[in-house]
């Protein structure tokens, strides 16, 4: 064997296999998904080799060139005094490095959406690409599964979520010499034999497990119980309406999965996926800009990572949005499949005939609704909502192993319609003017997860000062006025033009400007 460790002072790598003391345990202990450990015992002086240094990169190889270990000395080395000898005090080192994931580990991890419906290994390189750590190659699976649901937490770092992920796939990860890989488990298979010094009876060691269980409980957070539908009648002057149950309402940590303001130096590839071979995106002073495009729809698209889940009440809104002189291709859109218009479940598209800009709702890959004409100079926001009486539509998959091969449980979507709405607000020098209501509509299909665009090019000429994303619980207001159609009533803050809001504690309030008037 082979040890080098470099402590960082300029001198490079440096042999100390001599220096290992063999009456100590040389160890290596690698754990399922979690970072891999190594502990040995040094004797450096006496070879006139420095003593390790914190954070000194450790090398552990087979004489035949094999890598068993790469990581690093996190901690200062426990010295040992053991004698006198001719030349002074002897002293021994007791060494503990970590794998290389300690790198990844100091990195705090920034906000992200959730992975639905994803490969395993997509989900990992999407957790290293967030850190953007340079260095980090890959070495996986050609399919360790689809997930139906992973969410990285934030409050952990990364070998605890790369190894959450591993185990929902069943799978484990190493990292190695740089190397980040994952395989399934069982596909390595280690023989171990008495003859050829593999299986050392003596060394075996018998611990205790949990036996198992027939019957398992778990609790997790609160979750919908049940579809309540609840009527009233306006009297033209009351503005608050007690429900009869309380609603249900994610974590106040995940309503907001997305927001990006786009005042960072470069656009955060952590979060959005760029395809733009002409670089016809850049931030400038007014926030995302996009000067063109090259002509053809879906070539040049600035998406987000992950899919987003097409349950409970969605608000996706661009805000700030001005346009330049020529103009064409699709704004805030979600899409069923590739980026491009005949797969745009909903979205602005935006058009220049006869040289006026216009804003047409599309939905189901074609226009429909209402058109509206910008005026130049000014800035509007626009408003994609999307409801579901659904809030899980991507259920989590489950993989087993037996004498038969691997199984798949779960990963399914929930089938639900669902309802859209497309809006334009003009907010120029900050005043808010009312949304106009672009189409509003309903589907019996709404796609479990679908790929959200912020921008499709085909020559597009505009700026984006914000994107924020908003997802509440599966609340839907509709008032149908005396002798008139249902009208959706929007939800949110009165800065967005919107009609009420639904409290956490359980009220409807509308805003003094749309209440609903008597019957």
């Amino acid at each position: 064997m082979k040890l080098t460790i470099d402590n960082l002072d300029g001198n490079g790598a440096q042999d100390y296999s001599q220096a290992v003391v063999a009456s100590d345990k040389f160890l290596i202990e690698r754990r399922l998904n979690e970072p891999s450990l190594c502990s040995f015992t040094l004797a450096p002086t006496a070879l006139n080799l420095a003593n390790p240094a914190r954070y000194g990169r450790v090398v552990a190889a087979e004489d035949s060139g094999v890598i068993l270990f790469t990581g690093y000395v996190l901690e200062e080395p426990a010295i040992l005094m053991v004698g006198q000898s001719s030349s002074g005090a002897a002293a021994q080192v007791k060494v503990s490095a970590v794998s290389d994931e300690v790198l990844l580990d100091t990195q705090p991890l920034p906000q992200s959406m959730a992975g639905v419906s994803a490969q395993a290994n997509q989900l990992l390189q999407g957790l290293n690409a967030r850190l953007g750590v340079a260095g980090i190659s890959f070495a996986l699976a050609a399919n360790n599964g689809t997930i139906g649901h992973f969410s990285a937490d934030a409050a952990r770092n990364w070998s605890r979520n790369a190894g959450a992920l591993a185990s929902i796939a069943r799978s484990a990860y190493r990292v190695l010499n740089g190397t980040v890989m994952m395989m399934p488990v069982g596909s390595v298979v280690h023989t171990l034999s008495e003859a050829d010094g593999t299986l050392q009876l003596s060394a075996l060691e018998a611990s205790m497990v949990k036996a198992l269980a027939n019957d398992i409980t778990v609790c997790g957070e609160k979750e919908p119980g049940a579809y309540v539908t609840e009527f009233f009648q306006g009297d033209g002057s009351t503005v608050l309406f007690d429900l009869t149950d309380e609603p249900y309402f994610p974590p106040a940590s995940k309503t907001k999965p997305l927001i990006d303001l786009f005042q960072e130096p470069a656009i955060n590839t952590q979060i959005w996926q760029v395809n733009d071979s002409g670089s016809h995106f850049s931030l400038t002073a007014n926030g995302l800009t996009c000067a063109g495009g090259d002509g053809i729809d879906g070539d040049t698209t600035l998406c987000t990572v992950n899919q987003l889940e097409m349950g409970g009440s969605l608000v996706i809104e661009a805000g700030g949005v001005q346009f330049g002189s020529t103009t064409q291709g699709v704004l805030n859109g979600v899409y069923n499949g590739a980026v491009s218009i005949p797969n745009c479940f909903a979205g602005f598209q935006i058009t220049q005939p006869n040289g006026t800009t216009v804003i047409s709702p599309l939905v189901n890959g074609a226009v429909a609704g209402s058109t509206f004409t910008p005026l130049a100079g000014h800035m509007y926001t626009l408003r994609l909502r999307i409801y579901c009486s659904e809030m899980q539509r991507v259920l989590q998959a489950y993989n087993s192993i037996d004498d038969s091969g691997a199984h798949t449980y779960g990963g399914l979507f929930l089938n639900s319609g669902g309802s859209i709405l497309l809006e334009v607000q003009d907010t120029t020098n900050g005043v808010a003017a009312a949304p106009v209501i672009l189409y509003s509509g309903s589907t019996n299909n709404l796609p479990g997860a679908l790929k959200f665009a912020l921008i499709n090019s085909a020559n597009l000429q505009c700026s984006i000062a914000s994107l924020e994303i908003s997802q509440h619980g599966p609340v839907w207001v509709v008032s149908t006025p005396p002798g008139a159609g249902p009208v959706v009533r929007r939800l949110g803050t009165t800065a967005e033009g919107a009609d009420c809001k639904i409290e956490r504690s359980g009220k409807l309030r509308f805003y003094p400007t749309s209440i609903p008037q008597a019957g």
